[in-house]
């Protein structure tokens, strides 16, 4: 999924991936949908919520948030200035 322009969708429920993208001043929360893995490129100051207790990929860069749930395997982890990466 592709998020931009200050989107801010949300999910609910189960599955086994959750692959996004979202950037622009946008907002996820994700939180409510468990996945058992994620990868998630997060930049240009937006925000993603995410519960994601396998496998988790990150990017976030560019004044942008990435908040988890769980305590997810971190396969790629890449956090730039000004960007955080914490658990909820």
């Amino acid at each position: 999924m592709e998020v931009s322009g200050g989107g801010n969708p949300s999910l609910s429920g189960t599955g086994d991936k959750v692959d996004l993208t979202i950037y622009g001043g946008s907002e996820a929360n994700l939180i409510s949908y468990q996945a058992q893995s994620a990868d998630l490129n997060v930049r240009e100051v937006s925000e993603v919520t995410v519960n994601a207790p396998g496998k988790l990929d990150v990017t976030v860069v560019e004044g942008s948030t990435v908040f988890y749930a769980g305590s997810p395997t971190f396969g790629r982890r890449e956090v730039g200035d000004g960007a955080f990466l914490k658990r909820r």
